[in-house]
């Protein structure tokens, strides 16, 4: 489930992603298209509109603001768990492989960050470009734009989500 500030939301139901837009008289269904490869583990938007799948095939599909399809990217082993856009159009992806991974708009990997022992299960930004990532071996890492750890905090449970709110320097 996804809702953009545009009154647009998308709904992913397996491997089938609906697109709704949403006003004071209710829901218009806009487009349903199905995801190529796998089931649909989440839904991001960059700020062209254009919409991407992580599936659990570890494939992500990159899609118009239309549904149309504009390729599929190869980027983990496993299932992708999570995604997350920043200002810039990059994506950075998390998996059962126990990876983070920054891609460019290109589609070009730029980094794999390969220090969790188990599945990385969420994944965040924060405004000054730091990535937050929670996983099955009980920690969160904070990781720098360059794909470097700032710090890592073991909290003896395994994660499943993660938000990161407006705080000062």
């Amino acid at each position: 489930l996804r809702y953009e500030n545009d009154g647009m939301m998308y709904v992913a139901y397996g491997d089938v992603v609906r697109q709704f837009a949403l006003d004071e008289a209710g829901v218009d269904h806009k487009w349903e298209i199905q995801a190529n490869s796998s089931w649909v583990r989440d839904i991001e938007l960059d700020s062209q509109g254009n919409v991407y799948l992580a599936t659990d095939s570890g494939y992500l599909e990159k899609r118009s603001s239309k549904g149309e399809f504009i390729e599929e990217l190869s980027i983990h082993d496993r299932r992708i768990e999570g995604m997350v856009i920043d200002s810039q159009d990059n994506l950075y992806t998390v998996s059962q492989d126990t990876t983070v991974k920054k891609t460019d708009t290109n589609g070009d990997l730029v980094w794999t960050f390969d220090n969790h022992a188990d599945q990385v299960k969420d994944i965040v930004h924060d405004k000054q470009g730091n990535i937050y990532t929670i996983s099955f071996d009980d920690t969160l890492k904070k990781i720098d734009q360059n794909g470097e750890e700032v710090w890592s905090r073991d909290f003896g449970e395994k994660g499943l989500g993660i938000l990161v709110t407006s705080f000062e320097q």
